[in-house]
């Protein structure tokens, strides 16, 4: 237990540290400060690759065949689209190495080694609870001497420790300490109210949605519920056709036609547009761009201060596009959707199904937000997609996964 209790903290720590770093020291471009902690993140990153291969025999029996094939043809493919990023002239190397949305984003995928192990669960739990605990105490200070305002600076680092409520909301029936996350819940909220972070607003209604639909899952055992989300999965599909049909976006006509505010601009639609417009103009639609690949933005060129060229998109499923084209896009959603499934309709316990809704709902929020980055978000997701497929999270009871939650002794 020691080595892989020690591996897993130290590789999500590290990335924390990077983040925290980049927010506080506010390290941009090329310094010796943003190459230090940088290696931060190459150093968790030879991490996980050291501990997917030490491991691979478990992880190869511990999933389902179908999703064991699709992770590997979206190592291989995205290993393809680094190769491609690293041999271009295009961009720097510095870039492509040092860009959390370059080659890094490609490598998320080997986070998913450690859910394998059931005792990461464990350790993962009390890790929340910390964050979120110096989460609270610090928006305490930051809201007092203040005098009730809060900065740019401070609202991105109240966002970093209060992302885990975001993986606890659906399973929190599970938890001992529901104050503490019903408080987070609604401190995120507000923070994401001054910010105007409407994806941050949606993110947790929907959330608490997903909660009431567990709720009612567990109390009636109505399986419609779960096989109505299962079939909401499309929905995203149809709004995109539509809205490239009609080149506005279903935000504008919905929420629009509510409310004319900041809160209902459609800043979405123009990204789709701008995107498939390079994509298909340079024949990469397909393939994609690679790790380094960019596109170019006519929105952001009459921008002061922006570059016509950019690395990344707002939207994840429009980044996934463009470094890795429709065979990226296909193969993310095939693993997505395989993860949910699972979770939805082979599991025997409410705690993976509960995982399971929080996934449905970050695959909803791909499609307007969730930027593909090497980020803790992305790294908590890719460990709850291993969560969803593990065959033994998913064979363990309600009894037997709330007692090995709650228990200090490990269930054997």
């Amino acid at each position: 237990m020691g080595k892989t209790f020690n591996k897993f903290i130290l590789f999500i720590i590290l990335v924390f540290i990077y983040e925290l770093s980049i927010v506080i020291f506010k390290l941009d471009g090329v310094s010796i400060s943003k190459i230090v902690v940088t290696s931060f993140l190459w150093l968790s990153v030879g991490l996980a690759i050291h501990t997917f291969v030490k491991n691979y025999r478990k992880f190869r029996d511990s999933i389902p065949r179908f999703s064991f094939y699709i992770f590997w043809l979206l190592i291989i493919w995205n290993s393809i689209n680094i190769f491609r990023g690293l041999y271009s002239e295009s961009v720097s190397l510095t870039t492509v190495l040092g860009n959390t949305y370059n080659t890094l984003a490609l490598l998320l995928p080997f986070a998913i080694i450690f859910s394998i192990n059931i005792v990461n669960i464990k350790i993962i739990k009390p890790y929340f609870f910390i964050l979120l605990r110096i989460g609270i105490l610090l928006f305490i200070l930051f809201f007092i001497f203040g005098e009730g305002m809060l900065n740019d600076t401070q609202i991105k680092i109240l966002n970093l420790f209060f992302l885990p409520v975001l993986f606890l909301i659906t399973i929190i029936y599970f938890e001992r300490k529901k104050f503490i996350i019903l408080l987070a819940v609604v401190l995120l909220f507000y923070v994401a109210y001054v910010n105007s972070s409407r994806t941050m607003i949606i993110r947790e209604l929907l959330l608490i949605i997903g909660l009431i639909q567990l709720y009612f899952y567990r109390k009636f055992h109505f399986r419609w519920i779960l096989k109505g989300t299962f079939i909401l999965l499309f929905v995203p599909l149809i709004f995109i056709q539509n809205s490239m049909n009609t080149g506005d976006s279903v935000i504008k006509k919905t929420i629009g036609s509510i409310s004319d505010n900041e809160l209902s601009n459609d800043t979405r639609t123009f990204l789709y547009l701008e995107v498939y417009q390079d994509l298909a103009e340079n024949n990469q639609l397909l393939f994609g761009k690679g790790s380094d690949g960019t596109y170019y933005s006519a929105y952001f060129n009459d921008a002061k201060g922006s570059s016509s060229y950019r690395h990344t998109v707002e939207v994840g499923v429009l980044a996934i596009l463009l470094k890795s084209g429709l065979i990226g896009v296909l193969l993310y959603l095939l693993l997505l959707f395989s993860a949910i499934y699972y979770a939805l309709f082979r599991s025997h316990n409410y705690y993976v199904v509960g995982i399971g809704l929080m996934l449905f709902i970050y695959t909803q929020i791909l499609f307007i937000e969730n930027l593909i980055s090497y980020s803790s978000h992305n790294i908590y997701v890719w460990f709850f997609i291993g969560i969803c497929l593990s065959k033994q999270m998913r064979n363990m009871s309600n009894l037997e996964f709330k007692i090995f939650l709650n228990h200090k002794n490990k269930l054997h």
